[in-house]
């Protein structure tokens, strides 16, 4: 009876180490937070979103940021695994129309916004690849073509 007792507790303390091995993800590694400059043929990203996507073994989720001003920053979860990413960034500016918004956030009318640079910088074929490991305190400045 008491070795039954022991195998059942030996294995409970086996689940135990496997699940928390797993919601760790790598040992000895912690997340960097990444912040920098963004900008379109020399002009900065009035507004946008960026992210890095782990690639090259590289585990761990997307890191998402919004751009304002020409700067972004992401640090949600800590920001983003240590490694390799592909950088994907949708810039956008205003076209100087407005366009109905929805209140109470606005008096009704809202800032139109359309796309900027080049496309291939959008999505899963961007070239744009960076290592957050080699950064300087997580410092990567963008610098995207205009077509």
């Amino acid at each position: 009876m008491l070795t039954h007792r022991l195998s059942i507790a030996l294995v409970l303390i086996g689940l135990l180490h496997a699940v928390s091995a797993i919601g760790c993800g790598k040992h000895g590694t912690s997340n960097v937070v990444v912040r920098g400059d963004v900008s379109v043929g020399g002009e900065p990203v009035e507004s946008g979103q960026i992210r890095f996507v782990p690639i090259d073994g590289n585990a761990g989720p997307i890191g998402i940021g919004d751009i304002l001003a020409g700067r972004y920053e992401i640090s949600a979860r800590g920001g983003v695994p240590p490694g390799k990413h592909r950088v994907e960034v949708e810039p956008l500016k205003k076209t100087g129309r407005k366009v109905p918004g929805k209140p109470p956030f606005n008096d009704g009318s809202i800032d139109e916004l359309q796309p900027t640079g080049a496309l291939l910088y959008r999505g899963e074929n961007s070239p744009l690849i960076v290592d957050t490991a080699t950064s300087v305190d997580g410092e990567i400045d963008l610098e995207i073509p205009a077509k």
